[in-house]
């Protein structure tokens, strides 16, 4: 086979083809390879992690299969995108096409380069002798897998799909994308017809209301370890489809169903432009439910979340923050609340004003890791997905006295778009400051 190919087209699909196997840090070397075939006189390419499978129509891309039997060129993912690194910030020239051959002993790869466009006061004399500068490159040759030939098959999408509009996947994957994937162990991202939700270690918590289609986001759970391919996939386009495909393995030695003890195959397809997406997930979500975001909340106070970025940061490093917040009546003013914010590590503190303050007479001193306090109220949204940031900047943080032990901390915005739960903070006070 030889394909032709434009040096963005390729360079698109190594990119994404790189997210798809550094996802599961469990992939087999084996797999880290990109797979090219014709198909219905186009050129595709598939990748995968032995999980999810990403199939995608190679765009600006001529081949020949040169009287081939076999429609298949596999070479190895990292050394094409080491190849295209070395052309990524070129001076005099620019790359116009690349050439894949197949050979007996492995893949040529010809890199091709024509001079670059003359500025107008660039003196560069000699721009003609770089014409059709060429650059080859021997590629180790891998044989198409069996895994890839079972399961190509599999990728297509069926009619009866369901429509999206990407913005409202797009919302959840900007919004928990950075509180899914900072714990160590794995998490996913649950959906229930009610909320989106994951809890991050058993402790701390975010959702946010599901407005997704419920016949295909509901009872599912997606690994956290995806997260980062579909923040990258989905926006590309206004819309995505999407099809939910549930198979029912049945118990043992009978042809009865049995809700109880049968399991269930859970696999989705989306198709998104020209690329074919098709992994499998799981229903996790009865394993953490989300009665842990519904709760009493004693005391609500306000703050202005920007500046209060800026004071997380005077506190990185620390090991442990502790926050002490004292809530009481006006005497002056009847049914008026007011409120002290006070921050403080071993050899700092600060003062954080505080917009407006709600409920009973109340105080509260507990202790958290800074990270978690950044986690906790969503430090890295600092713009909706319209670009505002009017409803983002009022910062709710609502606490309630479980046990003497523990202070549970809820928090939002004024949008109100997400809430986040941390149910037992410690009950700590400060160290003395000698200052």
């Amino acid at each position: 086979m030889k394909i032709k190919v434009s040096y963005d087209s390729l360079v698109s699909l190594v990119n994404l083809m790189n997210l798809v196997v550094s996802a599961n840090k469990r992939t087999q070397e084996n797999l880290k390879v990109v797979n090219l075939f014709a198909k219905d006189g186009e050129l595709n390419a598939l990748c995968t992690d032995g999980t999810l499978y990403c199939l995608e129509k190679v765009k600006d891309a001529i081949y020949d299969l040169e009287g081939e039997d076999n429609p298949f060129m596999v070479f190895n993912l990292k050394e094409v995108t080491d190849i295209l690194g070395k052309f990524s910030s070129l001076q005099r020239t620019q790359v116009s096409d690349i050439y894949l051959q197949t050979q007996q002993k492995g893949i040529v790869m010809t890199v091709i380069e024509e001079p670059k466009a003359l500025k107008d006061n660039d003196n560069f004399a000699f721009s003609d002798i770089y014409k059709n500068q060429q650059s080859r490159f021997k590629l180790t040759r891998t044989e198409v897998s069996r895994l890839i030939q079972r399961e190509l098959t599999k990728i297509v999408m069926p009619e009866d799909n369901v429509e999206v509009k990407s913005k409202d996947l797009q919302k959840y994957l900007e919004y928990m994308f950075v509180p899914l994937t900072k714990p160590k162990g794995t998490t996913a991202m649950r959906f229930q017809s009610e909320y989106v939700y994951s809890v991050m270690n058993n402790i701390y918590g975010i959702a946010m209301p599901n407005i997704l289609p419920k016949e295909i986001f509901t009872d599912i759970s997606i690994p956290s370890m995806y997260l980062n391919f579909f923040k990258n996939f989905i926006p590309e386009y206004d819309t995505f489809k999407i099809y939910k495909d549930v198979e029912v393995i049945k118990r043992a030695n009978t042809d009865e169903y049995d809700d109880a003890t049968d399991t269930h195959k859970i696999t989705l397809i989306i198709e998104s432009g020209s690329r074919l997406v098709r992994f499998a997930v799981n229903d996790n979500t009865g394993a953490i439910g989300v009665d842990l975001f519904k709760q009493e909340i004693s005391n609500i106070i306000e703050i202005d979340k920007p500046y209060f970025n800026d004071v997380l940061k005077r506190f990185e490093g620390f090991d442990t923050v502790y926050l002490e917040v004292v809530i009481k009546e006006d005497e002056n003013v009847a049914g008026m609340t007011n409120a002290e914010f006070v921050m403080k590590s071993q050899k700092n503190q600060q003062r954080i004003p505080v917009k407006s303050a709600t409920g009973p007479s109340g105080e509260y001193k507990f202790m958290l890791r800074p990270e978690s306090v950044g986690l906790m109220t969503c430090n890295h949204l600092t713009k909706d997905l319209d670009g505002k940031s009017e409803k983002i900047n009022d910062l709710k943080i609502c606490l309630h006295r479980d046990t003497v032990e523990a202070v549970s901390i809820i928090c939002n915005d004024g949008a109100e778009d997400w809430l986040t739960r941390y149910p037992k903070a410690p009950v700590k006070e400060a160290p003395l400051l000698d200052f």
